[in-house]
């Protein structure tokens, strides 16, 4: 839910994530960015290997999908994992977020 509704939002934003997640109507979704008229914020994705309610498969295909429609997206794998998050994950999301905020320092409403 987290990309779909990121990155389809009207106003600007630094980022968007998601973890153990995968693309929701994605044959819409081009039209629905188009419509929005939506920018291409920077994306980090993680999800466990072995997560048995969102298939990592479908989370690599979201990430590669969103790459080839020319979004940044950071793609982070953790072995062992189900659907939950690791302590990695969050340490991972942690910089990737801080990083986002200063980059965008004064110019996110």
């Amino acid at each position: 839910m987290s990309i779909f509704a990121g990155l389809t939002f009207k106003e600007r934003l630094a980022g968007v994530f998601g973890l153990s997640c995968y693309q929701l109507m994605d044959k819409k979704f081009d039209s629905i960015h188009e419509e929005s008229g939506s920018q291409k914020p920077p994306v980090f994705m993680g999800h466990g290997k072995q997560d048995p309610v969102v298939k990592f498969d479908w989370g690599q295909m979201t990430a590669e999908g969103l790459k080839r429609r020319g979004f940044k997206v950071d793609w982070h794998t953790y072995n062992g994992v189900p659907h939950s998050v690791a302590p990695e994950e969050i340490d991972e999301l942690e910089r990737w977020v801080t990083a986002r905020l200063k980059e965008n320092e004064g110019s996110i409403a």
